[in-house]
């Protein structure tokens, strides 16, 4: 699953719950940290992937199991190299055998970088399912061409922080 927002939407918020609730389900949950500018699973400038061991309060207390390094602290900066992180890692997280992923983004969806980013993300990633945690409507840009996949993986919420 991979979820997305703009900034402050409650992405990580989210991942985290879900991550829980998966866990408590018995199976292995991983989550991919694809926001190189406020990492919580690894150091800035990276994609990090976590297994989920035991109930969070937060990804950074994840178990780190990989790294990959882009360079920067902003997707933008790197788009290549975020992108390839992100499929990097979630290659990794299945490889490892893991039921669940959850991939963090980060929060740019707006304009055409951000569209193309998180669609990237997407066809690299190939989640079972894309959450678009929203105020409005800032992520339909990005999310409606998914909308007739089979089986729809679309479910839109209402974003659950507060805007800076």
């Amino acid at each position: 699953m991979l979820v997305l927002g703009e900034t402050d939407a409650g992405k990580t918020t989210l991942v985290t719950q879900l991550a829980n609730a998966l866990l408590a389900t018995g199976h292995g949950v991983a989550i991919v940290d694809a926001d190189p500018g406020q990492s919580e699973i690894g150091p800035p400038a990276t994609i990090g992937l976590g297994r989920v061991a035991r109930p969070l309060a937060r990804p950074a207390e994840a178990t780190l199991l990989a790294l990959h390094f882009t360079g920067v602290t902003s997707a933008a900066a790197n788009t290549l190299g975020t992108v390839v992180g992100v499929a990097r890692m979630v290659e990794r997280a299945r490889a490892e055998g893991f039921a669940h992923v959850l991939v963090d983004t980060s929060g740019l969806v707006t304009g055409e970088l951000g569209r193309a980013l998180k669609q990237a993300k997407i066809a690299l990633a190939r989640p079972d399912a894309v959450v678009a945690l929203q105020r409005a409507s800032e992520c339909e840009h990005v999310v409606r061409p998914y909308e007739r996949a089979h089986p729809p993986m679309l479910p839109r919420l209402p974003a659950l922080g507060v805007p800076r």
